[in-house]
């Protein structure tokens, strides 16, 4: 991937409006009364974020003003103010913009981290302190998918009461939620064998050249035998190694739970999901040039990565023996594949989903359906989830509204994190291939 290019975000606020209705009100979704700052752009128009919510953002707004430091800013009123971003001193950078900057993952102490952790922040969200971002914007920042902020963008506002729903799905309501994943599924046990992921080359008829991916296959692997296959997507700003890191679960939680009876055995691809058509890769930024490179694996996966699978290993095919899930950007095209292919895919899996699915793949609610619903569709998100809010609830919320049966629960007390993804990964472990009929 070529070499980050610092982002430098100028975001003013509106301000007034006149009062004339935008695009945006026949899909459900108020005009933007406040900011100019397009966070997303589809056929209908320019999108923008306010009260964590989208707006659209009309021709008919009235040019901005600047705002200096005294007046109201409805982003979070920070030094360097009006910025979604989180306005730091020497701020505008949407990567954090601190002293010592120019660096995309922030630039702290420590730096060069593409999944966070330095001091100040690194989430490629937003997320630094003074809060404010779309998606949340409290302090800490986190892991390029991953987040782990304090403070705000709680799904529920109310973290000791965790919601749980197992829809109507005779097969479905089988499950017994477990909203936090036990210690010793997640960990490695002593004495068991696990198994280990293996890096294959594919050629991507999508992005015309050689793609990297992981393979685990399970112990005991045969020829002779047929397996299903789960697809497992990594968060923005990843690669096909980003859901192996031990904390994730990816190898532990499948493996354990299949000594215990509650699982099938199957292959997991852990593929990269930045796909960009004819392999024109951009600037890794939060705008839609980048976001178009996720976008477009769809194509990738059905037209490359599948055919190789099926033509490589001893692969069950059919929507029955398909799997698809993920964490954060990987949750979000999850449900979008999943709900778009829902005849190739029979299982889905969004661990804390970030924006994007409606509106935008899904231009707007009605379309977040489908006539041949999964055999299981699951979402889970932490209560505390700084990095992308209500989002994981409003895709709740929408499908329900068009009476698609799902799995919704919350992860009491987790934040856009590993707790988060280990809970709704065990849980979603135990619905796949018929596991629930066992």
């Amino acid at each position: 991937m070529k070499k980050f290019s610092v982002l430098t975000i100028i975001t003013t606020v509106l301000a007034s409006r006149v009062s004339a209705d935008c695009f945006s009100v026949k899909l459900g979704y108020p005009c933007c009364q406040y900011t100019d700052e397009v966070v997303y752009v589809d056929d209908d128009g320019d999108w923008g974020v306010e009260n964590n919510d989208w707006c659209g953002i009309g021709e008919d707004l009235d040019k901005p003003e600047p705002v200096n430091n005294n007046n109201p800013n409805p982003w979070g009123g920070q030094q360097g103010g009006g910025n979604p971003w989180g306005g730091q001193q020497g701020g505008g950078n949407p990567w954090g913009g601190q002293q010592g900057g120019g660096n995309p993952w922030g630039g702290q102490q420590g730096g060069g981290n593409p999944w966070g952790g330095q001091q100040g922040g690194g989430n490629p969200w937003g997320g630094q302190q003074g809060g404010g971002y779309p998606w949340g914007g409290q302090q800490g920042g986190g892991m390029g998918g991953f987040g782990g902020g304090n403070s705000g963008g709680n799904t529920s506002g109310n973290s000791s009461s965790p919601e749980i729903s197992t829809g109507k799905s005779k097969y479905m309501s089988k499950l017994n939620i477990i909203n936090t994943c036990p210690s010793n599924i997640s960990s490695k046990q002593q004495g068991v064998n696990y198994p280990s992921a293996k890096k294959v080359t594919y050629h991507s008829k999508t992005t015309n050249n050689d793609r990297k991916m992981n393979v685990i296959l399970p112990i005991g692997y045969t020829e002779s035998k047929k397996y299903p296959v789960l697809y497992l997507l990594h968060g923005i700003m990843g690669n096909e190694d980003s859901m192996l890191s031990t904390n994730m679960g990816s190898i532990t939680i499948p493996t354990n739970l299949l000594r215990e009876g509650k699982a099938k055995e199957m292959i997991i691809v852990l593929p990269n999901e930045y796909a960009p058509e004819g392999g024109k890769e951009v600037p890794a930024g939060i705008n839609q040039a980048y976001f178009e490179g996720y976008d477009n694996f769809i194509n990738d996966l059905i037209g490359s990565i599948m055919p190789y699978m099926e033509k490589n290993y001893s692969v069950a095919t059919g929507r029955e023996n398909t799997a698809i899930a993920g964490f954060s950007m990987g949750g979000r095209n999850s449900l979008y594949i999943g709900y778009k292919r829902s005849d190739l895919f029979g299982y889905i899996g969004a661990f804390s989903p970030a924006p994007g699915v409606v509106p935008g793949l899904f231009r707007n609610e009605n379309q977040f359906r489908t006539d041949q619903p999964p055999i299981v569709s699951l979402i889970s998100c932490g209560t505390d989830d700084s990095v992308v809010g209500t989002n994981p609830k409003n895709y709740h919320n929408v499908l329900t509204k068009n009476n698609q049966d799902h799995i919704w629960f919350e992860v009491p007390g987790a934040d856009h994190d590993a707790k988060a993804v280990t809970a709704g990964y065990y849980n979603f472990i135990q619905t796949c291939f018929g596991a629930l009929d066992d």
